[in-house]
C-alpha cells in the first residue's frame, strides 16, 4: 500500500453507503475525516484525525507504515494539503498556510489522540 493510498483509505473509511448518491468531490478531497481502526498484524490500518476551524490533521499506521496527512475544508469536503513526506511538527504546518494558533491547537490534539494509535505488533496472533 502506498502512502498516498493509505491516506485516502483512512480518510474514505466509512464515507460510503450504497444506497445514498454519491456526488463526485474533486481529486484528493473526502466528505469527512474518519477515524479508523480495522485488520490485524501486517495488515492492520489504524487512522486518527482532529480538526481546528477549517483545518484537519491526521495521523496512520498501515501495517510497517506510518504517515500523517493534512487537510484543509473547502466547499464542504476536506481537501488533503499535498505535503510530500514532510514531517508534520508545527512548524511545518505553519509553513503550509495554517494560522500558528491552529497549528498548536491540532499538534495538542493529535498528540493525546495519537496514544491509541500505537503501531500493530506485527507477527502475533490474535487469541
Amino acid at each position: 500500500m502506498t502512502m498516498e493510498t493509505a491516506v485516502m483509505v483512512g480518510a474514505l473509511a466509512s464515507t460510503r453507503h450504497p444506497h445514498r448518491a454519491t456526488t463526485t468531490l474533486p481529486s484528493g478531497c473526502v466528505p469527512r475525516l474518519v477515524d479508523v481502526r480495522s485488520g490485524h498484524g501486517e495488515k492492520a490500518f489504524r487512522s486518527h484525525y482532529v480538526t481546528a476551524g477549517s483545518f484537519g490533521y491526521g495521523e496512520f499506521v498501515a501495517g510497517t507504515l506510518r504517515g500523517q496527512s493534512l487537510w484543509r475544508r473547502h466547499d464542504g469536503a476536506w481537501c488533503r494539503i499535498p505535503t510530500a513526506l514532510a514531517v508534520l511538527d508545527r512548524s511545518t504546518i505553519v509553513g503550509f498556510g495554517v494560522p500558528p494558533d491552529v497549528a498548536k491547537r491540532l499538534v495538542h490534539e493529535m498528540r493525546a489522540g495519537t496514544r491509541e494509535l500505537a503501531p500493530p505488533t506485527i507477527g502475533v496472533r490474535d487469541r
